[in-house]
């Protein structure tokens, strides 16, 4: 599965998700990340490695804090985090260490202290290891 989107816009307590310049609906980012957690891994695709969100922010920093808080709430152990030693690995954690789990990667304003993932704001969603789409 693969999606482009942008999180530019928000109300006064959800982050929107839209895609530039096309007519595509607004959805909220909760909600995306609730289809994640329920659908990553069951039919059609029935496929246990991992799954790589992109994502490419447009909005302020506290909604950028939101969003990790939606990520670590809605995802819990599905999601993987980054281990504070990381920089210090010789070697990357294999497809087989990380079935059944979340990965996200992006850019950010800042570095949220709460959270080791980092988030930016297009949401690319794609297998690792070639899944049925």
């Amino acid at each position: 599965t693969h999606t482009h989107s942008s999180i530019t816009r928000h109300t006064h307590t959800q982050t929107l998700i839209t895609h530039g310049h096309t007519l595509c609906t607004r959805i909220f980012f909760r909600d995306v990340i609730r289809a994640l957690q329920r659908h990553s891994f069951g039919p059609p695709a029935n496929n246990p490695y991992p799954v790589i969100v992109s994502i490419e922010m447009h909005c302020s920093v506290a909604f950028q804090d939101r969003m990790c808080e939606i990520c670590r709430d809605v995802l819990g152990d599905m999601l993987y985090l980054l281990p504070e030693d990381c920089d210090s690995w010789d070697a990357l954690p294999s497809p087989g260490e990380l079935k059944y789990r979340i990965l996200i990667k992006g850019k950010r304003f800042k570095k949220s202290s709460s959270l080791s993932i980092s988030l930016s704001l297009s949401l690319s969603v794609s297998r690792s290891h070639g899944a049925a789409d």
